[in-house]
């Protein structure tokens, strides 16, 4: 029996289009910016800022160096073009299965990131009304590990004292559903533009889970 439910927030929960970063990175002069970020790559500037390993400051101005471009205005809001608004159905979904479930966030994100859509979700449903619906929010540079590193969802398990088999993890990238899988978590793979309600209330009606 499903008692946790674990939700990677980009694309899963929060709007997300990566190509949209990789442009404007491109507009600004980085070279081959999708070998550099994109959803499936990232190089280790990219992962370290993730993990925590390097300050929002010094983040921007590795950026600015790479990209010959002082203006850290512009390389922020370029950062943030990828990220979208938080659908009204996937909201209310989250406060119905607060009601029956314990929810928790584990998203590799930074703090650029973090300030964006705390802000915009904020601006929407009011933040303290989404972090309500949920345990623990989880957020890569705060914990210092990322998925699809064991200790990322260990970091959970142990710390909620969640049995692995009880607790079903949500993601988009396979990579991360696959890892979850090998510590006998229970894996739901969603793919942009499924109907996360109808995905999730199947599973949990039918006790089947997709990975």
């Amino acid at each position: 029996m499903i008692r946790n439910i674990i939700f990677d927030l980009g694309v899963v929960l929060l709007d997300v289009n990566y190509s949209d970063t990789i442009r404007a990175f491109s507009d600004l002069g980085l070279r081959n910016a999708e070998e550099a970020f994109s959803k499936h790559r990232q190089d280790e500037f990219f992962r370290r800022y993730e993990r925590g390993l390097m300050s929002s400051d010094e983040f921007l101005m590795g950026l600015a160096k790479r990209m010959k471009l002082a203006n850290h205005d512009l390389l922020r809001s370029a950062w943030c073009e990828m990220l979208g608004e938080l659908p009204l159905y996937k909201f209310e979904l989250l406060q119905k299965l607060s009601k029956s479930h314990k929810l928790f966030v584990l998203s590799n994100t930074n703090e650029i990131h973090q300030e964006w859509f705390e802000r915009k979700i904020d601006e929407q449903f009011g933040w303290t009304g989404f972090q309500k619906c949920f345990e623990f929010i989880g957020y890569s540079h705060q914990i210092n590990e990322r998925k699809p590193d064991p200790k990322a969802f260990l970091t959970i398990l142990d710390q909620f004292g969640l049995e692995a088999n009880q607790t079903l993890f949500i993601d988009d990238t396979l990579e991360h559903v696959e890892s979850a899988g090998r510590l006998d978590i229970q894996t739901l793979h969603y793919s942009d533009g499924d109907d996360l309600d109808r995905l999730i209330m199947t599973t949990l009606e039918e006790g089947s889970i997709f990975s």
